[in-house]
């Protein structure tokens, strides 16, 4: 009976698992307009609202302004850029294929950015703001 029950469970929770794929640093390079380093300066709430899978009232938009320190990919003249991303409001981890950015105000923390350029000229994660955490990689200063 126990071994049943589990089984079960394990059936439910796997028949709504959303999966992505992850992809690896060489296709992030590949794809991505621009490789920055980035240092966050400042996190604001939007009101923008996910189109993606699950209820779109538990992700909260959110914007990083982020200083530039480095440029490994592309062109780009701004030393501030501001990148577009979904999280829980309370830091609650992503789950049905959400895979929130890891940014973060912290001092001793810079971040990999791969971006992509919007049609007016937006920069967004690669993986997109449901997905960011895919594209924004948290390092070490």
């Amino acid at each position: 009976m126990r071994t049943t029950l589990i089984a079960l469970l394990a059936a439910s929770i796997t028949a709504h698992a959303t999966p992505i794929e992850i992809p690896t640093y060489q296709q992030l390079h590949d794809k991505a307009d621009l490789v920055l380093i980035l240092k966050v300066q400042a996190i604001t709430e939007t009101d923008a609202k996910t189109r993606e899978y699950g209820d779109p009232d538990f992700y909260q938009g959110y914007k990083a302004k982020c200083q530039v320190l480095s440029v490994l990919k592309g062109k780009l003249d701004q030393t501030v850029v501001t990148v577009p991303f979904f999280q829980h409001p309370k830091g609650i981890p992503g789950f049905n294929g959400a895979v929130p950015a890891p940014f973060s105000l912290r001092d001793n923390l810079v971040f990999l950015a791969y971006l992509k350029r919007g049609q007016n000229g937006d920069l967004a994660p690669l993986t997109g703001e449901y997905r960011a955490g895919l594209s924004i990689k948290m390092m070490f200063d």
